[in-house]
């Protein structure tokens, strides 16, 4: 892109969603500023156009013609009116909304829309976890470890939505990786407070680590949220008493 404004604004929309600069525009202009791609005064301005809101960016980019001539003109006029800015600002502005919002990057942005969300759910996905929790008891514990390979992929994409749609509101744009890792997160999350509740489940009789059943933990999970489990892999460890120093 030639405008450097809106070079930065569209590296900013493609790594953070379409919605993002009216969204959150003190972000914007820190990274602005971060980026030394716009000057000071620049990065102001622009904020400030951006504080206006989701309904002024939609009128910015609904101002876009096919004309290539006659899009700035009527962005300019459109800054102007609304933020009472000079006409050289304004102008310069226009220039900057017109090659942003020009029907190349439209349609690159209506690729990218749910892009990851699509390519999540026609996936298997694979993830490692690792437990551990320590039984006590009198001056003595045990050490108790688990790990487990899960694969798992989308069995109902309607429910599956409910349970990443935070992360497709705040960036619809958002990858598959990103969505795993949410994903993954979460169900390391349950194994976690599983095992835990496994081991810790008696005072007096010490557990069996190698006996964790996860998939129990996570099933309600993945009943709720549209996934299926394709494998799961387990191994446990139980030690040996211990002092305690």
């Amino acid at each position: 892109m030639k405008n450097k404004i809106a070079s930065f604004l569209k590296n900013v929309i493609d790594s953070n969603g379409k919605d993002f600069p009216w969204k959150s525009p003190m972000k914007v202009l820190e990274m602005a500023h971060n980026s030394n791609l716009l000057n000071d005064q620049e990065a102001k301005i622009l904020c400030y156009i951006l504080l206006w809101g989701e309904q002024f960016w939609k009128e910015l980019e609904m101002s876009v013609s096919e004309s290539s001539t006659e899009s700035p003109k009527n962005i300019s006029k459109l800054i102007q009116d609304k933020c009472k800015l000079n006409a050289t600002v304004s102008k310069k502005f226009g220039e900057v909304f017109s090659e942003l919002f020009a029907n190349e990057n439209q349609k690159k942005w209506q690729t990218m829309d749910e892009a990851g969300f699509k390519e999540f759910c026609s996936m298997k996905w694979d993830m490692d976890w690792q437990g551990e929790y320590t039984w006590y008891v009198d001056n003595v514990h045990i050490d108790c470890d688990g790990c487990a390979e899960i694969c798992f992929k989308v069995k109902n994409k309607t429910k599956f939505r409910d349970l990443v749609q935070p992360l497709l509101n705040e960036n619809s744009f958002v990858s598959s990786e990103d969505i795993f890792e949410y994903v993954s997160k979460k169900i390391s999350s349950l194994l976690d407070d599983g095992f835990e509740q496994y081991c810790s489940s008696d005072d007096y009789y010490p557990p069996v680590a190698e006996d964790f059943d996860g998939e129990y933990y996570i099933e309600d999970f993945v009943k709720k949220f549209g996934l299926d489990i394709v494998s799961i892999t387990y191994e446990g460890c139980t030690g040996d008493y211990e002092p305690n120093f």
